[in-house]
């Protein structure tokens, strides 16, 4: 697959541009029109599971900002081609994309394989993940050859892909493993999952909050 395709397929977790205009769906957009003129919107809307309405207004912008045009097909249909200018675009959030995703593995694998090395040093050897996303994923090659063993992801929302890297993908909190470490690994719910894990009593000082999330939670109070 190239690398755009790659790019296009892969919406984890790239930074949104200003004013509500998400960097992500316009990649994606302009990625999908450059490869096939002929979706419609419909067809945009299931493959990038956002809203037909959404499309729509991005159709809109596009065309707007001079990045997209449209000409009539048979059967009362749209045909969709980049202009040089969308051409040009699309590069530059292809590039910029690819570079975000090389400098957040590089420094995942350098965290987790920092906290990972704390926690073998402190004798916590069982590990369990909370959020299933790539950060889990680095967390999981960098256990590789070391002591620790990362028994499940636990995720209340991204719980039906089975495994990970062989590691098995849960909607339950495991229970009658009173000394693990639970490293939180969620990108997109990072407060909500850390909630679940203190309302299953885990206590905080058995969550590792990676510094890579930049998320510091908020301790609910107790009425």
């Amino acid at each position: 697959m190239s690398a755009e395709l790659q790019a296009n397929h892969h919406i984890d977790s790239m930074p949104e541009a200003v004013g509500g205009f998400d960097e992500r769906i316009l990649r994606q957009i302009l990625c999908s029109v450059d490869n096939n003129a002929h979706l419609s919107q419909r067809q945009l809307s299931n493959e990038l599971g956002i809203a037909l309405g959404s499309v729509n207004w991005y159709i809109k912008r596009c065309m707007h900002k001079g990045l997209i045009k449209i000409s009539r097909a048979p059967l009362r249909r749209y045909m969709y081609y980049l202009t040089p200018q969308g051409m040009e675009e699309k590069g530059r959030l292809v590039a910029q994309y690819l570079k975000w995703s090389l400098d957040f593995f590089r420094m995942g694998r350098e965290e987790s394989a920092s906290i990972l090395a704390r926690c073998a040093a402190n004798g916590r050897f069982d590990i369990l993940l909370a959020g299933n996303s790539d950060l889990a994923e680095i967390f999981i090659m960098s256990a590789v050859d070391t002591p620790v063993t990362i028994h499940a992801i636990y995720d209340e929302v991204h719980n039906k892909g089975g495994k990970r890297l062989r590691v098995p993908i849960t909607g339950v909190i495991p229970a009658g493993m009173p000394g693990a470490t639970y490293i939180l690994t969620d990108m997109f719910r990072p407060q909500a999952t850390w909630d679940s894990l203190c309302a299953a009593g885990i206590a905080a000082r058995s969550i590792v909050v990676p510094e890579l999330l930049y998320f510091r939670p908020v301790e609910k109070r107790v009425q």
